[in-house]
């Protein structure tokens, strides 16, 4: 199964994208915004714990894509 979530703001940067994922990082694009730096980190953590993944695509002009991808459990 798969979940994609998608918004059609600006790019994240490939340096951004390497830390979107690690406990108490922030990028800089996220300025004045509050925030502790956990959302993504918890998100991850908790679809690990579920053997799935997340992942991110961004480029300009396509938005960025977040997906999570998550095993079928047998009936």
């Amino acid at each position: 199964m798969s979940l994609t979530i998608h918004n059609e703001g600006n790019p994240i940067s490939s340096e951004a994208q390497s830390i979107l994922f690690q406990q108490f990082r922030r990028t800089i694009s996220a300025g004045n915004q509050t925030g502790w730096g956990l959302g993504l980190f918890l998100a991850k953590s908790i679809i690990e714990a579920h053997q799935g993944t997340i992942e991110v695509e961004s480029a300009q002009g396509k938005g960025t894509s977040f997906i999570v991808k998550l095993p079928k459990l047998p009936y």
